[in-house]
């Protein structure tokens, strides 16, 4: 009988000391620029090199990792079906000014190119440096996200393309997921893979069948209808230099105030999830800020926090004003909108959770603040509405400009 054995394949990998002649060799860049080229390293979970051509020029790219066997998942053939898409149907050519600008896919060596946008910055670096939350960007924001999820809502010609050229072993469980599956399960390797502190994530999800509940009801309540990201983060956001002024109802495509990146995990699935993960992204900024102790009650360590709640609730407000302005027929589809966005909210803050447990560690006090408000919103997103917005009731026609109230206090958690 003969064996065979598997060989691993023979990949191009990315570097600092091949990636300009690579880019010559595919016609990528022309050779009398190549010795006024600089190089610098980014890092991501993907290779990033960032090549800087002239002032106003730069190229971004991007290889992904292969495993032992000389392969990869695929995330960025993923985000190239994306930028084919916006390009190769007229129908969805208003896709191309909100995202990043692709301009080539090696399937071989799997290196997306990318221009680099360097009048823009990341929206969480953008926070970061700024410490100011305005209204009128979040409000930007939601607009973006609104045009995306609208402009596909329902159209077949755009499922039918983006399933087309989607991987056939995950079409159905990109589009359905299963949330209580996705948390995972404690298994023995589990012990192993996160710390002693981590598993006090788990402790906790355990604790209240309640929670438990509430998440097993999302994968009923997700409603695959339209194009969404599925990783919307602030870092996965572009916020011009200029946006104020770039923030017109066309954009120009290489002024447009906000673009959407990094389309990786995009599904055909429920607009409610991509905004309430950015409703989580505002909280978190509120949650990790607080200087909790277990001396300090739970109720009032949420109100000691250097980012107060106050400070991030206006552009709450606005990021879901915006997003219903651009796409008002949202609540005709869903009529409990805001309770939906509450609760994919609440997963946001779970996830993220989750994500800091398998990579650092469970953050402690802060961790189960973020938890006792990710249960408030998955178990009651109407009371927990008061919350999130300053309001009693967020009035979605009212215009841009409304003073943030005071916020009333936390709902309690009850099992």
């Amino acid at each position: 009988m003969t064996v065979t054995r598997s060989r691993k394949k023979i990949r191009f990998s990315l570097g600092v000391d091949n990636v300009l002649s690579y880019l010559s060799e595919k016609n990528i860049i022309d050779p009398a620029q190549l010795s006024e080229a600089t190089i610098q390293p980014k890092l991501c979970k993907n290779f990033n090199l960032i090549i800087e051509i002239s002032d106003q020029e730069k190229l971004l790219l991007k290889q992904e990792p292969f495993d032992e066997t000389g392969n990869v998942k695929g995330d960025l053939s993923r985000e190239w079906c994306i930028h084919q898409f916006g390009q190769q149907c007229p129908d969805f050519s208003f896709l191309k000014p909100l995202i990043s600008q692709a301009s080539f896919f090696d399937t071989e060596s799997s290196i997306l190119g990318l221009t680099y946008l360097i009048n823009y910055d990341d929206l969480e670096t953008w926070y970061d440096t700024q410490l100011t939350y305005p209204p009128t960007l979040a409000y930007a924001v939601g607009s973006t996200l609104a045009k995306i999820h609208r402009g596909t809502l329902d159209q077949v010609s755009a499922k039918t393309f983006l399933s087309r050229n989607d991987r056939p072993s995950t079409r159905r469980s990109r589009e359905h997921p299963d949330f209580i599956q996705s948390l995972g399960q404690v298994t023995p390797e589990t012990f192993g893979e996160v710390t002693e502190d981590g598993l006090k994530f788990y402790e906790l999800l355990q604790r209240y069948a309640s929670l438990e509940q509430a998440i097993a009801q999302l994968t009923p309540l997700y409603t695959p209808c339209c194009l969404i990201h599925n990783d919307l983060r602030f870092a996965n956001l572009l916020v011009h230099h200029q946006w104020q002024s770039q923030a017109r109802e066309h954009p120009e495509e290489d002024a447009a105030p906000v673009r959407v990146i990094d389309w990786e995990k995009w599904r055909w699935g429920d607009p409610t999830f991509d905004l309430g993960r950015l409703v989580a992204e505002y909280l978190k900024r509120w949650l990790r800020s607080l200087m909790a102790s277990q001396d300090v009650p739970i109720e009032q360590a949420l109100r000691l926090a250097t980012t107060p709640l106050e400070q991030v609730q206006p552009s709450i407000r606005q990021l879901v004003r915006g997003y219903w302005h651009q796409f008002p027929e949202v609540t005709q589809r869903f009529p409990d909108f805001l309770a939906r966005v509450m609760r994919f909210a609440g997963w946001g803050l779970i996830e993220s959770l989750r994500a800091h447990v398998y990579y650092y560690d469970f953050p402690g006090n802060v961790g189960i603040c973020q938890l006792q408000v990710a249960k408030s919103l998955l178990c009651a997103p109407d009371a927990s509405m008061p919350v999130v917005f300053g309001e009693d009731e967020l009035r979605l026609s009212d215009t841009p400009a409304i003073p943030p109230l005071p916020a009333p206090p936390l709902p309690a958690i009850e099992e």
